[in-house]
Parts: structure tokens; C-alpha cells; sequence
């Protein structure tokens, strides 16, 4: 996946107009604990941070809480949990 300068990540809901860049939903994201906007990924100077978006079920960070509201860097081999889905980042170099 290309990351744009700026991408939500969650769970789309047909109840609800809150529109998500990479839907989650495939993957059991709902009986996950993933909220519908669960985090924002953005890039700056070539670097990407994920930040929690005030969730019920949080963020973790390899194993760690994040700070609601608060960028943290992400790295290859990362992995972000959100809610009870875990991911793993890998930066694929062109």
C-alpha cells in the first residue's frame, strides 16, 4: 500500500457517513475492537507516524499504549495493534 500524506484507518459502517481510507473490515476489524476511525497515518519528511484518534479500545505499539492524539514514528517490523488486531508495518523500498 502507497501511504498519502495523510490516511484513516479503520472500519467502515453502513449507520454512519465517517468515510475510511484502508477499510479493515475484511479482517474481523469489528469483533476486534477497531473503531470506524481508529487512527490516522501520516508522512512528514519521509518518515510516517500513526496517531491514535481517541478510540474506546486504543492503540498499541509494539506491546506499548499510545497517547491519544499524539504522532508516534513508525518502523519497518513495527507492529500496531488496534484494539485487538494486530498489524505489521513493512516499508518496501522502490
Amino acid at each position: 500500500m502507497q501511504v498519502e500524506p495523510d490516511l484513516i484507518v479503520g472500519r467502515r459502517n453502513d449507520e454512519s457517513d465517517d468515510d475510511v481510507d484502508i477499510d479493515l473490515s475484511r479482517f474481523g476489524a469489528g469483533e476486534q475492537g477497531v473503531s470506524r476511525r481508529h487512527v490516522q497515518l501520516l508522512v512528514e519528511a519521509g518518515d510516517v507516524f500513526v496517531t491514535d484518534l481517541k478510540t474506546t479500545n486504543g492503540t498499541r505499539l509494539n506491546g506499548k499504549p499510545l497517547r491519544s492524539g499524539q504522532p508516534y514514528r513508525l518502523r519497518d517490523s513495527d507492529e500496531p495493534e488496534l484494539g485487538r488486531l494486530r498489524l505489521t508495518v513493512r516499508f518496501l523500498w522502490a
